[in-house]
């Protein structure tokens, strides 16, 4: 009986890992109640999807970059929770000053420094969950984490429709622009929850092996497997597309059909709403764009 009990205690997922599925289930709601509309809002500052592609691309060159400094500086110093607080605490801030930017350039700033959040995060959050759990439930760990972040993702676009419905009719506010960047700077909400349950109810089992040793990177560290995993990734991100332009051909299929538009206009309250959008073009795109980050398309 207390054999069972034991196996079963071992077999849970424990608080810190359950705390940190809610941290990403809040950052990636906060960065859906943008990510889908960034689009609609560059061609309402005058731009257009070269600068779109730009903003991409440095933000997930930034991230990539941060992501092994981070690792290793993790490794180093051991303290896993300080590294995933600061980075998630920079990413929650200026995620929401896309909404103050005077020009679509300044998005370009307001992305790198949020994916540098997302970059310092990520190594010491895997590793926490690591150094948290039972080595038999580490895969199921980790899928929880995902399946709240990929709930945040599904959570985000709804919250932005929530929020322009309230403006354009609880309000009654007009200028589509101005909602647009409302609804942006409201995304700092989702965030300061992820960062206060960090703060408060992540707690941290480090293993002190291979703190304050010198810190030597090389391949011939690793195994073979992991070696062969790294060459797959390579090859893979080499031919891989931003989710950025995968939603402009996605938009472009969708849009031929009508459907999805079709139906939107059918439902009053939504129809109000994107109807302060422009023309018929720039109301699908806002129709469209959000329905796609509903259906999970989406990296960040």
């Amino acid at each position: 009986m207390a054999s069972d009990v034991i196996k079963k205690s071992k077999n849970r997922i424990p608080q810190a890992v359950i705390m940190l599925g809610l941290v990403s289930l809040f950052t990636d709601a906060a960065s859906e109640m943008i990510y889908p509309l960034v689009p609609v809002y560059i061609a309402a500052l005058g731009s257009g999807a070269i600068l779109l592609g730009v903003i991409e691309g440095v933000a997930e060159t930034t991230a990539s970059m941060v992501k092994l400094i981070s690792g290793i500086i993790s490794d180093k110093i051991g303290k896993r929770k300080l590294l995933v607080l600061i980075g998630y605490s920079i990413s929650s801030l200026i995620r929401p000053l896309t909404g103050l930017v005077a020009s679509a350039w300044q998005i370009i700033l307001v992305r790198m420094f949020d994916r540098v959040g997302k970059g310092i995060r990520t190594a010491p959050r895997d590793a926490l969950i690591a150094s948290s759990v039972n080595e038999s439930i580490r895969g199921k760990s980790y899928g929880f984490e995902r399946a709240m972040d990929n709930a945040g993702a599904v959570a985000g676009p709804v919250l932005a429709i929530v929020t322009l419905l309230i403006l354009f009719i609880g309000f009654g506010m007009k200028d589509s622009l101005l909602a647009l960047r409302w609804t942006f700077i409201l995304a700092i909400i989702p965030g300061i929850l992820a960062v206060l349950t960090i703060i408060l109810f992540v707690k941290e089992s480090v293993p002190k092996n291979g703190i304050g040793k010198p810190f030597i990177f090389s391949l011939k560290s690793f195994d073979k497997n992991f070696r062969n995993y790294l060459l797959i990734m390579v090859l893979f991100t080499l031919g891989n597309s931003s989710d950025a332009f995968l939603l402009f051909r996605v938009e472009e299929a969708i849009h031929k059909s009508g459907a999805v538009v079709r139906l939107v206009n059918q439902i009053a309250p939504l129809h109000t709403m994107v109807s302060n959008f422009g023309d018929e073009a720039a109301q699908s795109k806002v129709i469209i764009s959000c329905f796609c980050h509903l259906y999970g398309l989406s990296t960040i």
